[in-house]
């Protein structure tokens, strides 16, 4: 097929190389950096699953690649050859029978205000810009994910083309195989149009929030942190009870949760005991607050490099030390930040959310996610906008990036258990991505998809 061929059957947009609305396009992305090597010479914003069938038939006919583009946070979301935008696809369902269907282009800020409205949530991720389905695709952990599980533990159906233009409805009934591998290893097998969510009642959401001093002078921050560490351990089986820490440059911010009733004696008591704070009234928190939490430093059109990782330790302060002493050699300081969020109950417990999906590191009891926000020079802006597939840019700084996060996680290393898919942009083994569950999961590859049509992704080969 002709590209004038191909072009003529797409409903939606089709944008190519050098014009204004491929720029556009191009740019409309959370993290600027997965430009920084390559971009397509085609971008197809699709309107509806022909488009998609079309697009899939087209790549194999011509041998051209193709990545797929949600939300626009994976690092994979791009390649060389056709970029597929599922953002027009923003269906918000909810059915007669108790359950949610969202469509690919949905972010979580949209699907938490619509579900606080009705009175309803699915636990997702902590960046209200992030894409739903990408986010599941990989498992999806958030501020809620040890009460209700993780957010591929909610997906009950995926509506799903393949590499050869079928379009499949997966669930229980239907593939239970392929559906165990599509929560945790998902972007592998197709392309997404459409995810069924059964909904968990809203409860009152109780937080609270304490910024901590990282001088290594102040002696109080110090104890104050092995407190805070010993609560969390003695409170492990709490399962209604999460931390989210968000540690950088300027201090650390303590994000204490209980979601339930409970919340405001719970909550007070951890803050007479830690902080020896008298009892104060805690209002419950409005969820779409919480679920914003970091998105005034984490803002869409800015270059990203992160890695994310799970750990099976408990907390304690030598590691939390360990994270801010590492802060002092980072390249520039102002613009890292670690988020450490408490993992185990209902994704541990589970044993039905064990058994149905492929994410293979639900022992874990904390991920830690470090990110570093890269600068927007103009030789970046004018390297990713030149004419040539091939980018030239040599950005040193990036480079001592890498170095630098690579050897903060070998702080790590006697702890750590695997590699978070959904927060990493480098490229490693299946075993780190999918562990137990990889030589399952090359299996599911070689039936559901034998010529690894759907490799821009933290891809199983």
């Amino acid at each position: 097929m002709e590209m004038e061929n191909f072009i003529k059957k797409i409903n939606g947009n089709v944008y190519v190389k050098s014009s204004k609305e491929y720029e556009n396009s191009l740019l409309d992305r959370w993290n600027l950096d997965a430009l920084s090597k390559n971009k397509p010479q085609l971008i197809v914003e699709v309107k509806n699953e022909n488009d998609i069938i079309n697009s899939i038939k087209y790549c194999k006919e011509n041998n051209i690649e193709m990545a797929v583009k949600g939300g626009g946070h994976g690092f994979h979301s791009n390649c060389k050859g056709l970029l597929l935008d599922l953002k027009l696809l923003k269906s918000l369902n909810y059915n007669q029978d108790g359950t949610l269907t969202i469509g690919a282009g949905c972010k979580l800020g949209e699907m938490d205000k619509e579900n606080q409205k009705h009175g309803y949530i699915i636990p997702s991720g902590i960046v209200s810009d992030t894409g739903v389905c990408g986010l599941t695709l990989g498992g999806g952990i958030g501020h809620l994910s040890r009460s209700y599980g993780l957010t591929c533990d909610s997906l009950l159906q995926v509506k799903l083309i393949t590499y050869n233009g079928e379009i499949k409805n997966i669930n229980q009934e239907t593939d239970p195989e392929l559906l165990w591998a599509l929560k945790g290893a998902g972007s592998n097998f197709g392309v997404v149009t459409e995810m069924k969510f059964k909904l968990n009642k809203l409860n009152k959401i109780y937080v609270s929030k304490h910024l901590i001093g990282i001088d290594e002078n102040q002696s109080s921050s110090t104890e104050i942190l092995k407190k805070l560490c010993n609560f969390i351990i003695d409170n492990q089986n709490v399962i209604q009870f999460s931390v989210t820490i968000l540690l950088n440059s300027d201090g650390l911010l303590l994000c204490s949760i209980y979601n339930g009733d409970n919340g405001n004696e719970f909550l007070n008591n951890m803050n007479h005991l830690i902080f020896n704070e008298p009892k104060n009234e805690i209002q419950p928190e409005d969820f779409t607050i919480l679920q914003q939490l970091c998105d005034k430093d984490l803002p869409r059109g800015k270059r990203y490099y992160k890695r994310g990782i799970f750990i099976n330790c408990e907390l304690d302060f030598q590691l939390i030390n360990n994270m801010i002493q590492s802060i002092k050699n980072h390249p520039i300081k102002e613009n890292l930040g670690f988020t450490i969020s408490q993992l185990g109950g209902t994704i541990f417990n589970n044993k039905q959310y064990n058994d149905q999906s492929s994410f293979s590191f639900r022992n874990s009891l904390y991920h830690i996610a470090i990110l570093t926000k890269l600068p927007l020079c103009d030789e970046f802006h004018q390297s990713i906008l030149n004419e040539n597939n091939n980018n030239n840019f040599k950005d040193q700084l990036k480079i001592n990036i890498y170095d630098w996060t690579s050897k903060t996680l070998d702080l790590f290393s006697n702890f750590k258990i695997g590699d978070y898919s959904n927060i990493n942009d480098s490229s490693l083994s299946t075993n780190n991505y999918y562990g137990e569950n990889s030589e399952k999961l090359k299996q599911l590859k070689l039936k559901y998809d034998p010529n690894n049509f759907f490799n821009n992704n933290p891809n199983i080969n």
